[in-house]
């Protein structure tokens, strides 16, 4: 059986607020590891296969920090 559901403006207000919060979380957990990763710099040799995983890398990387940005932003806009 279902139950019923209900919300009010008040205890939407309030998750809404824990929603921003979670989205700047994130956003300062990313900001970290970007500058923790980019200050030990490749991991990787300059040779032919170290050149084809940064490529890889580099590719997979873009790829999460743009769903990481993405759902950060559906985070903000929930919470306004």
């Amino acid at each position: 059986m279902s139950e019923d559901f209900a919300a009010t403006l008040a205890s939407l207000a309030k998750v809404a607020e824990h929603l921003d919060e979670s989205s700047s979380g994130v956003g300062q957990v990313v900001k970290n590891l970007v500058a923790n990763l980019t200050a030990e710099g490749p991991a990787w040799g300059g040779d032919k296969s170290g050149k084809e995983f940064e490529k890889g890398y580099n590719e997979q990387s873009d790829f999460v920090n743009k769903n990481i940005d993405a759902n950060r932003q559906l985070l903000d806009g929930y919470s306004e």
